[in-house]
């Protein structure tokens, strides 16, 4: 081995390349001095140092060579050396090791952490569309969903259908839901009946169109539900009703409008107080069909012409209506219930000894004798029946004729309905005959 030229005294091999710079292992190669004061043409065949020329000729010793190729080192005197293979080779290999091993390896660490952060996202968005689901639409969930879910599902979620009660809150009649056709019909400023929100009405709703009543034999059944309208509500069903109609009216409905509905409400109060409340129910009915024929129309304002023209009427001149119950006459006399059908015996009620109305629609608290009024009891066959407080039926033979064929053996009572006395039915009660002719 020759000594190297630039480190005197030591064996070491030369540089591969006459500038001292490793090979290129891949690419163009760079620009390579002159060797010998040759200059090789541009378009000169490059050529290593162990291959013989075209025409056979010995290797001649300043043609350019190609450092990736042949490896070979200038001299001093222009001699060259030649290149050792397995030099060469170790050291190609190990110059490329050492510079794509690095790149390699942060490349497919990079894949591996993006596919691991992608795998991670993909399931956390998985996890909280089932969360979102189940929120949303619980009872549409399917296995899968609730599975996966059960993890972030609070111990309570199971309580939240069922709120937990309300320390204090007191239920009331009228907390039965309010049906979807009347929230609709408030949304869309239609007209609809104030009867059909009372309590007898939703709970005949709620028991698919039949009501709660009084049986003959003392117990509570179902019967057929009698649809009832705004004509004939009674003045306590349409104050309890009122404030339903209002609570959604702010729900589904703009402010203003809602604001409207709130005075009406007002301004029928008031007119109940000062005309009456056949004149308040007729003037909230047609303020209402006005209303919802012109949504333009501002019910909140009390309309005093719209009062008059109502009270006005023949048939509403009379102060209360029979549904509202007997009231005390100026001097002290039981006032008649004049707004109800006549009976159709021609004499008072068997209830209250009242005259001008039916039995079926009396409504008194008190008879004209000061007793407590007998229960109205509807029988199978729709006919009422009266019972006195222990709701033992009244015999109706006796009340009509003070006589009954079946005698001790009626199992029904013979006692006057209105005054209590054995001596006489309720027809032959002369308290109740007595108020017939102040009537």
């Amino acid at each position: 081995m020759a000594p190297n030229v630039n480190h005197p005294g030591l064996n070491l091999p030369p540089p591969t390349g006459a500038d001292g710079q490793q090979p290129t292992p891949t690419g163009t190669p760079p620009t390579h001095p002159l060797v010998a004061g040759n200059v090789a043409p541009a378009s000169a065949a490059v050529t290593g140092a162990n291959e013989r020329p075209a025409n056979g000729g010995a290797p001649q010793g300043g043609t350019a060579t190609q450092p990736p190729t042949t490896g070979t080192t200038a001299q001093p005197g222009g001699a060259t050396q030649a290149p050792n293979p397995a030099r060469r080779t170790t050291a190609t290999t190990a110059n490329s090791n050492s510079a794509a091993q690095p790149a390699a390896t942060i490349t497919a660490r990079q894949a591996q952490q993006i596919l691991q952060f992608v795998n991670g996202a993909a399931s956390r968005l998985s996890s909280l569309e089932a969360v979102v689901d189940a929120a949303s639409s619980p009872t549409q969930r399917n296995s899968a969903t609730e599975n996966t879910a059960a993890g972030a599902a609070s111990p309570a979620t199971e309580s939240d259908t069922v709120p937990d009660p309300v320390p204090g809150y007191k239920g009331g009649p009228l907390d039965v839901a309010v049906p979807a056709h009347i929230i609709t019909a408030i949304r869309q400023n239609k007209l609809f009946q104030y009867s059909a929100l009372t309590f007898q009405a939703r709970t005949a709703a709620r028991n698919r169109g039949k009501e709660m009543v009084l049986l003959e034999d003392g117990m509570f059944g179902l019967r057929e539900s009698t649809k009832g309208s705004d004509a004939t509500i009674t003045e306590a069903d349409w104050h309890s009703v009122a404030p339903v109609v209002l609570k959604v009216a702010r729900q589904v409905c703009s402010s203003a409008r809602a604001a409207c509905l709130e005075l009406h409400h007002i301004n029928i109060s008031q007119i109940a107080a000062s005309h009456g409340w056949p004149v308040a129910r007729d003037y909230d009915i047609r303020q209402r069909d006005t209303a919802a024929a012109n949504p333009l129309h501002d019910i909140g304002v009390l309309d005093w012409m719209l009062v008059a023209s109502v009270a006005s009427r023949p048939t509403l001149k009379r102060p209360f209506d029979a549904v509202d119950g007997p009231t005390a006459a100026p001097d002290g006399r039981r006032h008649q219930q004049g707004n109800a059908p006549p009976s159709s015996t021609g004499t008072h009620c068997f209830r209250c000894g009242g005259h001008g109305h039916q039995l079926s629609t009396c409504t008194a608290f008190r008879t004209v004798a000061g007793k407590v009024p007998a229960s109205i009891v509807i029988g199978d066959d729709g006919k009422p029946s009266l019972r006195d407080t222990g709701n033992k039926a009244y015999c109706f033979a006796w009340a009509s004729s003070s006589r009954c064929r079946y005698g001790a053996a009626c199992h029904h009572k013979h006692l006057c309905s209105i005054c209590e006395k054995v001596e006489h039915g309720a027809r032959a009660c002369r308290a109740g005959s007595g108020a017939s002719r102040r009537g």
